[in-house]
């Protein structure tokens, strides 16, 4: 967003980046939401350019998909947990592609029970991803993932301010999308007094969780 309006600013526009990805119901809707543009590039840079695409053995498909997924994620970065999050992400998008090919192409509507419990499903297996993404090496994604299947419990992190931070991003991630162009119009309708206190406000707050935060903004060290 902030890319976007600072490109805007300039008289250039550029295509959005993200659109809600933790409403995906599967690892390939999921990255037609997440990363647009980087999406975009390996799949017409890298995937159609690997061979076997049009060979008859479809393997290839499933191959391909699993090759572009990791060496996207090795463009994060030259490390093996890197690989790995490319590695699980192609593998997933390959299991729904088999998927579809089993239902001929078909993506019938599911009942909206079975849709959420699709968006449970795969934020799960999107949050399983960022273990090995974030971890610095494989004893800390190990100490993750033994502290989850040891299915205890700890709030000693959670703070109020960051529970009020979780309720916002929530909130605007998953309140239906005529909701926010709503509150947009109204914002827009307001006084300029009005909106510049709002925008005074919201940078207090940011600078507040940018002063409290001890981890540093992590597309740094891409």
């Amino acid at each position: 967003d902030i890319a976007i309006g600072s490109a805007g600013l300039l008289g250039i526009k550029l295509p959005p980046n993200f659109n809600r990805p933790y409403i995906a119901e599967n690892i390939a809707d999921f990255w037609r939401r997440w990363h647009i543009t980087l999406s975009n590039w390996l799949r017409d840079y890298l995937y159609f350019s690997l061979p076997g695409l049009r060979s008859r053995w479809k393997i290839f498909t499933y191959l391909n998909l699993i090759v572009t997924m990791t060496l996207g994620g090795l463009w994060h970065g030259p490390t093996a947990g890197f690989a790995i999050w490319g590695l699980i992400h192609g593998t997933g998008l390959a299991g729904v592609r088999w998927l579809q090919v089993l239902r001929n192409n078909r993506r019938p509507r599911p009942e909206p029970a079975l849709r959420l419990l699709r968006i449970i499903v795969t934020f799960n297996f999107v949050c399983f991803g960022w273990i090995f993404f974030r971890a610095q090496n494989f004893t800390t994604a190990w100490d993750i993932l033994d502290r989850i299947g040891s299915l205890t419990w700890s709030f000693a992190n959670v703070t109020p301010s960051f529970l009020f931070i979780l309720a916002i991003a929530v909130l605007a991630h998953y309140v239906p999308q005529n909701w926010y162009k709503v509150s947009l119009n109204f914002y827009v309708r307001t006084p300029y007094y009005v909106q510049a206190g709002f925008l005074a406000i919201l940078a207090v707050a940011i600078h507040y969780v940018a002063a409290t935060g001890a981890a540093p903004f992590i597309y740094t060290r891409f």
